[in-house]
């Protein structure tokens, strides 16, 4: 299980600042925050898409972030499995009921 500071990022941060976090934590994903509730998930698709489109490395994440993401409010890992599988995700967010960060689950977590 990788600190939660390596795996989430401000929403006000520049899109350089994830792909360097995103190398650090090598799960190619961030959950990206707003103050300390999970607003959306960003990962290297997300930054390729970005690059190819010719956006700046100041651009702020918030603006390619995806905003519909899936999460769990409490940890279940036969949920999580069928998260993972059905929907082709890497990791999965757990929150509590007001969206503020506690754990993420990498499907090497599950495996």
């Amino acid at each position: 299980m990788k600190k939660l500071e390596i795996i989430s990022i401000d929403k006000n941060s520049t899109l350089e600042s994830a792909m360097l976090l995103i190398k650090l934590n090598g799960l190619k994903t961030v959950c990206v925050l707003n103050k300390d509730k999970v607003v959306g998930i960003l990962d290297v698709e997300d930054i390729i898409d970005a690059l190819l489109k010719k956006k700046s490395f100041n651009l702020k994440v918030e603006n390619i972030m995806n905003k519909s993401f899936k999460y769990l409010t409490s940890y279940n890992k036969n949920e999580l499995i069928k998260l993972f599988k059905k929907f082709n995700l890497t990791i999965v967010p757990i929150v509590n009921k007001r969206m503020q960060l506690k754990k993420i689950v990498h499907i090497r977590d599950i495996l």
